[in-house]
């Protein structure tokens, strides 16, 4: 029969599985496909002759032989560059295919152009069904899969739904992922999304180009009707610390050190994370230094006459030592980030600073001793241990550093970074990314500044890049084309406020001056950059966290007037004292906050008397109902304006940012008269208090409605009103 497009590519990964390859290749040529197919076996350095013997037994496949065991997606990367397929055929040796199954694999993929990868139904060696397909991992998933969990409860229904058991695998249906062994994958998704990532040695190589699929908009598809067997053997379900499993672990690790939302959020504080790592090495080489050098001292007993106390005796001494040392570490800068320093530079640098702390803590603590006059410190013991001290702080920085090195080479801790543009530059930029993995980026692909652009990797274009840096995970966003990106980064960051991600615009040096962008090199190319707290001082966990701690001090304070007017509106001789007040808010309509009222003159009787006298003294009393929204999350103390009205692109970001923050007891229109800022128009305001945000300027804001309101008072009204 004659064969025709599409041309079928078949790739094997093989490695000491020449039995299994053998069988594998003779079940293909068995039930080969009506497409025109190559074959291509790449080998991974194997000992058991299998290139040989495909070679021999099978003469018109291609096989391409690695020096080293490169990893499993690393072979199959090289077998799709060295492929000429519209599709390819991902199998691993163990498979056997039945007749049809390659046709109708390509069939379903032809018909479906936003199918990115098909699997077929696979087979256990007794006929059973496998479960290859699965929902994407969950903390809850691992704990089933990967501890003793899962036997104590084989069926959880977070097992099933994983494995996707309560479904009879006998349909068609598009699914999270499924496992590598078997994958029929489109070259133009590849182009689109990129090959295997190979930081995956074995394992999670398939999760991740599925995950990564999915996020493009492809699609991935269970085919029922296509039928292969699979000797699937699990070596990583054996022994706890088998060689597989360790494997399997990193690889699991790597998945969610790309992917995790927690671990997204948590790396924008990457900075936080390596001082309090490198506060705790210092500690520890602080508390060995002084260990060692009374291990010294005390080897030394016989040259000195004084005696040598017990260990135990130094340790209130040594909590000063601590505190000393670390004062002097801070002092001289040594916790400062010494810029493109590593290896030798940085041990001398660290060793230079440690010298100098090492001399203002010795001069601290040796006055420290004369003036206590106290026997048990010895001077000897503390001379030894500051002549230790710099040269172990410098060692065990460069421990510190070399560890983090070593994560890095292994790719682990990697900016996902997005390359605005599509011109050479862009390119050249983003294959440096992906040659040297040690600047510490992972390139996620590229985006188009016009919807006409197209190209390999190109994501979409800079309308999509908010969706795209939450879709991605994506921290860092480089602009290198050659249109004026200000609207843009300034829109992205406002859209962006509660994403951990920081731009960066390659500019010429004319532009340099432009505010609020930082100015610094970034390969070589003059940058400007943008923190996504650049263009917003808005924080709302910062801000709900200060309006709790206010809110909480205030009612204890208020706690004896709202006692009282509690014991007023029990007394029953009175209407309520408590009203609800229609409050304004941003995004439309009103909320409403309760608030006591002042009772009129005849009402009441002696109680009402007494309230009236009690909210005559204390004005701002009438609130006090209002600070326990403030602590329950239904208000702030201070709130955008709810009076915004203009239209526009750029304006309505912020419109939209506004919406989002809660109601405030008063907003920031309501002290517009104070000269505290530089606007008068409402919109003008909230975008002035969006980007100034602090605590500051809401204690600022709460101490002038506070002013404000006792001046009402004193002019003859009250905080509380009348009905």
């Amino acid at each position: 029969m004659e064969r025709s497009a599409p041309r079928l590519s078949i790739i094997l990964v093989t490695h000491n599985t020449c039995d299994d390859a053998l069988a594998c290749i003779r079940s293909i040529e068995e039930n080969a496909s009506i497409y025109e197919t190559e074959i291509i076996v790449v080998d991974n350095a194997s000992v058991d002759g299998g290139p040989e013997e495909v070679a021999r037994h099978f003469p018109h496949v291609r096989v391409i032989e690695n020096d080293t065991n490169a990893g499993y997606s690393r072979g199959v990367n090289r077998g799709i560059r060295e492929s000429a397929g519209e599709f390819f055929l991902i199998l691993n040796p163990d498979i056997l295919v039945h007749e049809g199954a390659l046709d109708r694999l390509v069939e379903h993929a032809a018909a479906n152009s936003d199918v990115a990868i098909v699997g077929p139904k696979l087979l256990n060696r007794d006929g059973t069904v496998q479960y290859s397909c699965r929902r994407f991992y969950t903390i809850r998933t691992f704990l089933y899969r990967r501890t003793p969990l899962g036997r104590f409860f084989p069926d959880s229904p977070v097992l099933r739904d994983h494995l996707m058991l309560d479904w009879d695998h006998e349909t068609n249906r598009d699914v999270d992922w499924m496992l590598g062994a078997c994958l029929l994958v489109r070259r133009s998704a590849v182009d689109d999304v990129g090959l295997m990532d190979e930081r995956f040695f074995l394992y999670f190589e398939d999760v991740d180009w599925c995950y990564r699929m999915k996020a493009h908009g492809w699609r991935v598809v269970y085919v029922a009707d296509a039928t292969m067997t699979h000797a699937h053997r699990r070596e990583s379900a054996g022994p706890v610390w088998n060689r597989r499993t360790l494997m399997h672990l990193a690889s699991l690790l790597r998945f969610y050190d790309k992917w995790s939302r927690f671990l997204y959020r948590l790396k924008s504080r990457r900075h936080v994370a390596r001082f309090l790592f490198a506060l705790v090495t210092d500690l520890v080489v602080i508390n060995a230094s002084f260990a060692l050098a009374y291990g010294i001292r005390y080897l030394l007993g016989t040259v000195f006459p004084n005696p040598l106390f017990p260990f135990h005796t130094y340790l209130r001494f040594l909590s000063f030592v601590n505190l000393t040392t670390v004062s002097s570490l801070f002092f001289v800068g040594f916790y400062a980030r010494a810029a493109g320093a590593g290896g030798a530079g940085l041990v001398t640098d660290r060793f230079i600073r440690a010298l100098r702390a090492a001399g203002v803590a010795y001069l601290v603590v040796t006055a420290a001793t004369f003036l206590t006059q106290s026997r048990i410190y010895s001077r000897i013991l503390v001379t030894i241990y500051f002549v230790l001290l710099p040269f172990l702080l410098a060692w065990g920085r460069y421990l510190l550093h070399s560890a983090y090195r070593a994560l890095r080479r292994g790719a682990y801790d990697l900016r996902r970074a997005i390359v605005v543009g599509n011109d050479e530059m862009a390119r050249r930029v983003g294959e440096q990314f992906r040659a040297f993995p040690r600047i510490g980026y992972d390139l996620v692909g590229y985006v188009a500044e016009n919807a006409g652009d197209k190209g390999a990797g190109v994501l979409g274009t800079t309308a999509d890049l908010p969706r795209l840096v939450r879709e991605h995970r994506v921290s860092d966003v480089l602009f290198v084309g050659g249109g004026d990106p200000l609207p843009i980064v300034s829109t992205l960051l406002v859209r962006l406020a509660d994403a951990p991600v920081t731009v960066r615009v390659v500019s010429d040096l004319s532009a340099i001056t432009l505010a609020r962008g930082k100015t610094e090199e970034f390969l070589n190319l003059p940058v400007l950059r943008f923190d996504r707290r650049s263009l917003l001082g808005y924080r709302p966990g910062m801000k709900r966290f200060a309006d709790f701690v206010i809110a909480l001090f205030a009612s204890v304070i208020t706690l004896p007037v709202a006692a009282v007017a509690l014991l007023l509106l029990l007394a029953g001789r009175i209407r309520p004292l408590l009203r609800p007040i229609d409050v304004p808010v941003f995004r439309g309509g009103s909320v409403r906050r309760p608030r006591f009222r002042v009772p009129p003159p005849g009402e009441g009787g002696v109680p009402g008397a007494l309230a009236r006298r009690l909210f005559t003294a204390f004005p701002l009393a009438a609130a006090i109902p209002s600070l326990y929204t403030v602590l329950s999350g239904r208000f702030s103390f201070v709130g955008p304006s709810p009076h915004a009205t203009e239209e526009g692109r750029f304006l309505d970001e912020w419109q939209r940012l506004a919406a989002t923050a809660r109601p405030g007891l008063c907003d920031v229109g309501a002290v517009s008269e104070h000269r505290w800022v530089p606007f008068r128009d409402p919109l003008g305001l909230n975008v002035y208090y969006m980007q100034q945000w602090t605590v500051g300027l809401d204690l600022q804001i709460i101490i002038r409605e506070l002013i404000r309101s006792f001046r009402k008072s004193g002019n003859g009204g009250t905080a509380a009103g009348h009905e």
